[in-house]
C-alpha cells in the first residue's frame, strides 16, 4: 500500500513568495529581480517561490 505521506516535495526552511518586479512601461525589470534575488539569497532563503501568489502572472509572456 502506498503511503501518501512519502511522496511529493517537502518544502522545510524559510521559501518567500517573491514580487515580480516590472518597469513602469509594463515591461518585466530582470535587473531588479536579479538584485532582489540575490538579496533574498545572501540574506539565507532556502528556496523562493516565484509567479506564485502575487498576481504577476498576467503581465508575462513566455520568452
Amino acid at each position: 500500500m502506498n503511503n501518501r505521506k512519502d511522496k511529493g516535495f517537502r518544502a522545510r526552511g524559510i521559501i518567500p513568495a517573491v514580487i515580480t518586479p516590472f518597469m513602469p512601461e509594463g515591461k518585466f525589470n530582470e535587473a531588479a529581480m536579479r538584485k532582489l534575488i540575490n538579496y533574498l539569497i545572501d540574506g539565507g532563503v532556502h528556496g523562493l517561490f516565484l509567479v506564485g501568489t502575487t498576481g504577476e502572472f498576467y503581465g508575462l509572456t513566455p520568452g
